[in-house]
């Protein structure tokens, strides 16, 4: 039987920056998680069947608006 399943070192990148309106009333953030695009698994296992690896999200980017009532 072969090891668990491996991975070479990765490094992930995320981002976001945040604008809030002068008055507090309002703010938006712009996002991107995983800039670089990595493949890395977040869960990696051998069992019975064969190997199980579960990978991360590929990158992700957008925006959140907000409003203080």
């Amino acid at each position: 039987m072969s090891p668990t399943p491996s991975q070479d070192p990765y490094t992930i990148v995320n981002s976001s920056v945040t604008y809030h309106a002068p008055n507090n009333q309002w703010f938006v953030r712009a996002y991107g998680n995983n800039l670089t695009d990595e493949h890395y698994f977040t869960f990696a296992s051998r069992i019975t069947f064969g190997d199980f690896a579960h990978y991360a999200d590929p990158r992700m980017y957008g925006l959140t608006l907000g409003y203080n009532f």
